[in-house]
């Protein structure tokens, strides 16, 4: 049998890897809203958990990741202009991540009614745009932390 891409995985018309992937959806969801509620009610000690960056201790150098998990943290606590400031993919991959999950919900609970969402080549080549943008950017003249 022939080995799938992941990307071909997630975004086929194959039901059981739709399935696959809201029984993902299902585990993830709520486990991000139990961080999101424990880092609000104890923002200092989810301070000390965060992982600092590898790359950037070894080289001194951003990483396309770097700043990543503090703007998606930003974003959580409605600090967008921040959020963006410190990764500018975080806002738009939690929006277009929320978008296509409730599109795939309301095509599975509507019997295939709706329309179902399609990965499209152009929002990789976005997202790669925006991490070099970030990159080059934080590494000529920004400062992320």
């Amino acid at each position: 049998m022939k080995q799938k891409r992941w990307v071909s995985y997630l975004f086929s018309a194959n039901e059981r890897a739709d399935r696959v992937f809201l029984r993902c959806v299902c585990i993830i969801v709520p486990l991000v809203a139990l961080w999101v509620a424990f880092t609000t009610i104890f923002p200092e000690t989810a301070a000390r958990i965060y992982p600092g960056c590898p790359i950037y201790r070894l080289t001194g150098l951003y990483c396309p990741g770097c700043g990543g998990t503090r703007a998606v943290r930003a974003l959580a606590h409605g600090q967008v202009a921040n959020s963006l400031r410190l990764h500018p993919l975080a806002l738009p991959g939690v929006v277009f991540s929320a978008i296509y999950l409730a599109a795939l919900l309301l095509n599975k609970l509507s019997g295939g009614r709706t329309p179902k969402p399609h990965f499209r080549r152009i929002y990789l080549v976005i997202m790669i745009a925006l991490v070099l943008y970030h990159v080059i950017a934080a590494n000529v003249g920004g400062e992320l932390i």
